[in-house]
């Protein structure tokens, strides 16, 4: 009998390139992000390029399958942004905004090519480039 080996697709997009999905957590000072988002970009100064993945963050979770795109794996900058969840009107505009509860938060990991978990842990007090934790994990 001869084996046939089994190839899974995580996903490809509509222009043919391969995706996988990132999902975890993401707190702030130890406390979930109540809303926001996540942003993927691969990292050029690294050699990786394709499509950035991206998903909405909701209750300290983030899942690219369920609210976004997959990533391409490979080196990427990781940009996290958090809102309040209660917008409020903004006269000069003419229209409600959500409030950045922190400034608009980089980082940079090496992800898998294969669909993976990865929980973010923003410090208190950051500055857009401060260090912080990162947990990486398979799914």
């Amino acid at each position: 009998m001869v084996s046939i080996p089994r190839i899974i697709l995580v996903g490809r997009s509509g222009d043919g390139i391969e995706r996988f999905h990132v999902s975890g957590a993401v707190s702030y000072d130890g406390i979930p992000v109540p809303h926001g988002t996540i942003l993927f970009t691969p990292d050029a100064s690294k050699g990786n390029s394709g499509p950035a993945g991206y998903s909405t963050i909701q209750d300290g979770t983030y899942d690219t399958a369920i609210s976004g795109k997959g990533t391409v794996g490979g080196p990427h900058i990781i940009v996290i942004t958090r809102d309040d969840s209660r917008p409020r009107y903004e006269e000069e505009f003419g229209e409600e905004v959500a409030t950045p509860l922190f400034p608009e938060f980089r980082t940079e990991i090496d992800l898998p090519r294969s669909s993976t978990t990865v929980e973010f842990e923003v410090p208190a007090g950051v500055s857009p480039r401060a260090p912080h934790r990162v947990r990486l994990g398979g799914s």
